[in-house]
């Protein structure tokens, strides 16, 4: 949501305090805004935010760069969990600053074709997906196993999951999947 001042925002947190921090963007400066009831009314924290903002943008960017640069390519052996283990440890900087934790459970799994990059970008958006939606103090959880052939990889977390919208375009090498909050239908695995 959007707001036209800093007091909008402030007058729409007083009216639900405790929950998650709402954003404000001026120009080019992002601060986050949360309200917390004390014994004597309640306390505005207020947190630049602008270079997560510019970070997370710039990790955006690269995944969809190298996305784009390996999509016409023939698909080739993948070790899935290479790549997962990988899409991990690059949400992992994000979640720690964001409070949240990831449990990975991801055993060796067999090979599987396809493309490399493509699988990156799927698992890098459910992610940030995943983190956004998840509560300072709870845990994405990621998980990974082989049976019947087949390679099934789970990415869960306690929020409202992505819309119906989102979902349908989350192969999309563009689509910004998981680089905005949404709400929709409850989380799923991938």
């Amino acid at each position: 949501m959007r707001y036209e001042s800093l007091s909008a925002l402030a007058c729409t947190e007083a009216a639900s305090p405790g929950r998650a921090p709402s954003r404000f963007q001026r120009d080019e400066q992002v601060v986050e805004l949360r309200l917390e009831k004390v014994a004597a009314g309640s306390v505005a924290m207020v947190h630049d935010v602008t270079a997560e903002v510019r970070h997370q943008d710039k990790l955006q960017r690269d995944r969809e760069a190298l996305l784009h640069e390996r999509r016409d390519r023939p698909t080739h052996p993948v070790d899935v969990a290479a790549v997962l283990n990988g899409a991990v440890e690059m949400a992992r900087s994000e979640a720690d600053l964001a409070g949240v934790g990831i449990d990975a459970d991801v055993p060796p799994l067999p090979l599987v074709r396809g493309s490399a990059a493509e699988l990156a970008h799927v698992f890098g958006s459910l992610l940030l997906h995943a983190r956004e939606e998840t509560p300072e103090g709870g845990a994405v959880r990621v998980s990974a196993r082989q049976g019947r052939g087949q390679v099934c990889v789970s990415i869960s977390d306690g929020g409202p999951g992505l819309s119906d919208e989102d979902a349908a375009r989350i192969f999309d090498p563009f689509s910004g999947v998981g680089a905005r909050r949404r709400s929709g239908f409850p989380s799923r695995g991938a």
